[in-house]
């Protein structure tokens, strides 16, 4: 059966969630027991059905619903603030470590002419989903900020099985629980979580999450993509576009994003701009001194 994938454009990386209960002492529960936990208050308080899955130091978590949880609706006016106006556009963007190596390549270009489009669609998620990711996220926060050896990465997954559609959410337990106890803003936390919608007819009736595969979420692949993820979002999403030359945007978010979790294990960090072909190198002592 041939798989399509896609990337679902949507109005905004993660849901904001407020979760009461969070940072209250509960249990100190062990492994086994913060599953037996995290799934008797999914089932018994929100009516939920989640699967979990353990590769490593990562949990996933499954929700398969039988209902929508994307929807298209009219996009919001463009701003025709000056300062809001692209002056880059992003047609390739790829990250990853080889051999202690980061590198990124991409092609990104001067935008020569832009035109305001009023008339855009956008994709949203839907009520039901907002409900279901907010619930699992107050679980997840419930029983695992007080289990003995909790998983370094979640990977949650919330499945349309009607439509076989999927939304992804990966992140690092810490990350999360530091947004909950208010030391990470809104803003910085939303693009620490890498955000993936996709199409997969084997979605469709799969209650179980047999077609994910899971696999131990690796500190390197997870930084590059986070690196990856925030050069897109500075490029598309951000108020303020990038003025400066895409090699000097590009080196002081991979810096940011290293020096954040102070990552050691690499020895350089590779630009290669593909459409000027012209390649930069820099050392991690250098990374260690960039300042965004």
């Amino acid at each position: 059966m041939a798989i399509f994938r896609k990337f679902i454009p949507i109005g905004f990386f993660f849901l904001f969630v407020v979760c009461a209960g969070c940072s209250t002492k509960e249990a100190n529960y062990l492994p086994s027991q913060a599953q037996q936990q995290f799934l008797k208050i999914s089932s018994e308080e929100y009516n939920l059905s989640p699967v979990l899955k353990t590769a490593g130091k990562t949990l996933w978590v499954y929700l398969p619903l039988d209902q929508e949880i994307l929807s298209i609706k009219a996009g919001q006016n463009q701003s025709t603030n000056s300062a809001s106006v692209a002056q880059f556009s992003v047609q390739y963007i790829n990250g990853k470590l080889d051999d202690k190596n980061f590198l990124f390549e991409y092609d990104i270009i001067p935008v020569t002419r832009s035109s305001a489009n009023n008339s855009s669609i956008t994709t949203v998620y839907t009520e039901e989903f907002t409900k279901s990711y907010q619930n699992i996220l107050s679980t997840i926060g419930r029983v695992y900020f007080n289990t003995q050896q909790p998983p370094d990465f979640i990977v949650l997954v919330i499945a349309d099985i009607r439509n076989g559609l999927e939304v992804k959410n990966t992140f690092l337990l810490e990350d999360f629980k530091k947004y909950q106890t208010q030391i990470l803003p809104y803003e910085e936390y939303i693009q620490r979580v890498l955000t993936e919608s996709s199409g997969n007819p084997l979605i469709k009736d799969d209650k179980q999450g047999d077609h994910l595969g899971p696999q131990d979420i690796i500190w390197p692949n997870f930084l590059a993509q986070q690196i990856v993820n925030r050069i897109k979002f500075k490029y598309t999403q951000s108020d303020f576009k990038p003025q400066n030359a895409p090699s000097d945007e590009i080196i002081k978010i991979a810096a940011h994003v290293i020096q954040t979790y102070q990552f050691e294990d690499f020895l350089t960090v590779e630009l290669r701009d593909l459409r000027q072909e012209k390649s930069y190198s820099f050392g991690k002592s250098l990374i260690n001194e960039i300042k965004e």
